[in-house]
């Protein structure tokens, strides 16, 4: 009897191991999926710990045309900056012609960023890109 007492000891101990095990991998699982929902959703600037820091934000370049016409201003980009580092959803807010909107655009694809945070997980920010035209000066 003494025998099938032990094994019967042992069995519940593996069952109880068993269910901490799950429960342990049940609530990395919900961690997990918790940080990839907050990573795939889009704040506002204000909506997070941590803003976005550019590292490095390239140059519009001007086109033949908006230099004969001489045109001036500025271009606004919205664009998501992805805790992945990616620049996505990039859309003109208010552009110039002659292709300078389309070079901002262009410009914004190729932005380097370090991510956005919210409660110390990288997350997805929406922002506005400025791109300003000004003229060479001769």
């Amino acid at each position: 009897m003494m025998i099938s007492m032990n094994n019967t000891f042992r069995n519940c101990l593996i069952l109880v191991a068993l269910c901490c095990s799950f429960i342990s991998a049940q609530k990395a699982s919900s961690a997990n999926l918790i940080d990839a929902k907050q990573a795939e959703q889009i704040y506002k600037p204000s909506e997070v710990s941590k803003k976005p820091v550019v590292t490095a934000q390239p140059n519009a370049e001007y086109t033949k045309e908006a230099l004969q016409h001489q045109i001036t201003g500025i271009v606004y980009v919205w664009a998501v900056l992805r805790a992945s580092g990616d620049v996505t959803d990039i859309k003109l807010r208010s552009g110039l012609p002659f292709g300078l909107s389309e070079k901002a655009m262009e410009a914004a694809s190729k932005l380097k960023f370090v991510p956005g945070e919210k409660d110390g997980v990288p997350v997805s920010v929406r922002t506005i890109l400025e791109y300003e035209f000004k003229l060479p000066r001769s």
